[in-house]
């Protein structure tokens, strides 16, 4: 059958005077009206079915609003446009019918019933699909579109082009080949439902395979599958072509085939080379776009969900890449600036561009520029780290690196050895602290003895004076009595004072000598009573027993007390040897021994 003497179906014109026209649907093959055969008059369109506004016209139908009575709800009307080709347009509206009735899915519009019309003619009832063509959504402003899923529109219109897949891979499940798939063919509603619609040009495998027609030419030129221009039997492969051509439509706002007329436009199909999307066109969409529209049926994608999955990942891996994108765009903002941020800001855009960069690799692990980014982030957040002296917070930042470095690990290496050699000798000081050897609290001790010298400077010195003027004879016990109260007050001040000087157990002994050293002293007037010895040589034994006590603790407790208890046995030496000297004796011990005490114990615990 030439092209030349073909009627084209769906107006008063023949092929010749429609040349230009490659976007309607043709319909070249042969074949008979058994379709019409049984067409059942169930209603009539006036009766049953009341027709109303035409809603739209097609090459071969139109379709009109229409309410059904006996339900009370509004329908959508098909009927055959009137024309020179009604008679091949009625077999195919009621092979459509036929065919569509068999397939019961989300995304095909349901058929209700088949009857005639006033003509006689077929008349479908389906439900009523309201919303924009594909071709026309397209175009339209982002705020006049229905919503849809997708963060941008290009994922917006592959996430419907999945969609569409979801239904021609049920038909092909049962038997089914659409051959007519266009933009003008698929709705979506204004709730972003989508509709594949028109299986007028249909047919069911079996048929195929029996070879119930000699030609099987049909369809949109602008769209047409290669062997369906050469009229050769069709396959899954040519709807295959077809999914092909819409991603071509979605990824470039035109068709896949060129051309000034139709034979042009049919002659295009034998181009070797499948048509291609362009340089602007993401590399792993125009690859499937290119495999789609492949020449040979036998390099096309074997079935619907191959050509999906593929489509499918390649959204994964737009998205994974957009992701690792605006990451990239957040962390060198943070980068930048440096050192400038300080480290709760740093801390906060760290984590923001770490998330963004696991975002993106959680969609596709092998996404070389989140995996950069992450190394890149995770490998500052370290080295900033390890500069303040964080090594944990380095460590646990090592352990996310998706690649291995070395140099780095080192670092963080060599910083924990370091952090646990400092928290060995940590402990130690702990250590020594709780046994006395070293005290923390180095500025109340020296306080508390520098007060001990002071009051004990004070009053033999006054004393001599007193002594030495007349004011007041240095004999009788109440110097003693007098030494006896003053060491039971700064005793019991130092007891007040004891946790805010050093709460240790060396402390606590060392209250305990002090308290040592004042019972001693007052058990040592009482018991020398019977002697009736005088106040100097009293003073002589008093200042014996301080360096006893002294030494005692040296012993027990605290070594830098030898020097304090030699100084107050050189005081002893020199108030028996000269007994009119022993007030200024007491004097010097009192001042000599607290300052020989304080110096030790300060570069010894200064250097610790």
């Amino acid at each position: 059958m030439s092209l030349d003497s073909t009627t084209w179906i769906g107006g008063n014109q023949t092929l010749q005077d429609r040349l230009a026209d490659t976007g309607t649907t043709y319909v070249f093959e042969a074949g008979e009206g058994s379709e019409l055969e049984g067409v059942p008059v169930d209603f009539q369109v006036g009766d049953a079915i009341e027709p109303g506004a035409q809603l739209g016209a097609g090459a071969m139908g139109e379709v009109w609003l229409a309410r059904q009575g006996s339900l009370a709800r509004e329908v959508a009307l098909k009927t055959v446009k009137p024309g020179p080709g009604a008679q091949v347009a009625a077999r195919l509206l009621a092979r459509e019918a036929r065919i569509a009735a068999r397939l019961e899915h989300p995304n095909i519009v349901p058929i209700h019933m088949l009857g005639r019309d006033a003509q006689g003619q077929p008349a479908l009832v389906m439900k009523r699909v309201e919303g924009v063509p594909l071709d026309l959504l397209v175009a339209l402003p982002a705020d006049q579109r229905p919503p849809l899923d997708g963060a941008d529109e290009l994922e917006q219109h592959l996430r419907l082009l999945l969609v569409v897949c979801n239904a021609l891979g049920y038909a092909h499940s049962r038997g089914v080949l659409h051959r007519d798939l266009k933009p003008e063919n698929v709705m979506v509603g204004s709730h972003g439902e989508v509709y594949v619609l028109d299986w007028g040009l249909a047919v069911r495998m079996e048929d195929v395979a029996a070879g119930v027609r000699t030609s099987w030419r049909a369809g949109t030129p602008l769209y047409m599958a290669p062997e369906a221009v050469r009229g050769e039997p069709p396959s899954r492969a040519t709807d295959i072509y077809l999914l092909g051509g819409l991603l071509f439509f979605l990824l470039t706002g035109g068709a896949p085939r060129r051309g000034d007329s139709l034979p042009e436009v049919l002659a295009s199909a034998e181009d070797p080379e499948p048509p291609d999307p362009g340089p602007g066109v993401w590399p792993g969409l125009a690859a499937i776009c290119r495999r789609a529209l492949a020449r040979d049926p036998a390099r096309r994608f074997d079935d619907v969900e191959s050509f999906r999955a593929a489509l499918a990942d390649v959204l994964k891996d737009r998205s994974s890449h957009q992701l690792a994108a605006a990451a990239w765009r957040r962390w060198r903002r943070i980068a930048a600036q440096g050192d400038g941020l300080d480290d709760e800001a740093f801390d906060a855009g760290l984590s923001q561009a770490r998330y963004g960069f696991r975002a993106a690799l959680d969609i596709w692990p092998d996404n070389l520029d989140a995996l950069d980014g992450l190394q890149s982030c995770l490998s500052t957040g370290i080295r900033r780290a390890l500069s303040a002296g964080h090594w944990k917070a380095a460590t646990l930042l090592l352990r996310e690196l998706p690649r291995e470095d070395p140099a780095l690990a080192g670092r963080v290496d060599d910083a924990r050895r370091e952090a646990g050699v400092l928290s060995e000798q940590v402990d130690a000081l702990r250590h020594q602290v709780e046994e006395g050897r070293v005290d923390l609290a180095l500025g109340g001790r020296v306080a508390v003895s520098l007060a001990l010298a002071v009051t004990f400077l004070g009053l033999p010195v006054g004393a001599w004076w007193a002594d030495r003027t007349g004011l007041l004879p240095f004999d009788g016990p109440w110097f003693m009595w007098a030494h006896v109260a003053a060491w039971v007050v700064l005793g019991g001040l130092f007891w007040v004072a004891r946790r805010s000087v050093a709460p240790t157990r060396a402390m606590a002994r060392m209250l305990l000598g002090v308290w040592t050293m004042v019972v001693s002293m007052f058990l040592m007037h009482w018991a020398f009573r019977p002697f009736e010895l005088t106040s100097l040589q009293l003073l002589s034994i008093n200042t014996a027993v301080v360096g006893t006590v002294c030494l005692a603790l040296a012993a027990a407790v605290e070594v830098a007390l030898i020097g304090p208890a030699v100084v107050f046995f050189v005081g002893t030496f020199v108030a028996t040897a000269s007994p009119e000297q022993a007030l200024l004796a007491l004097a010097g011990c009192n001042l000599l021994a607290p300052f020989f005490y304080v110096g030790v114990v300060y570069r010894r615990d200064r250097d610790t």
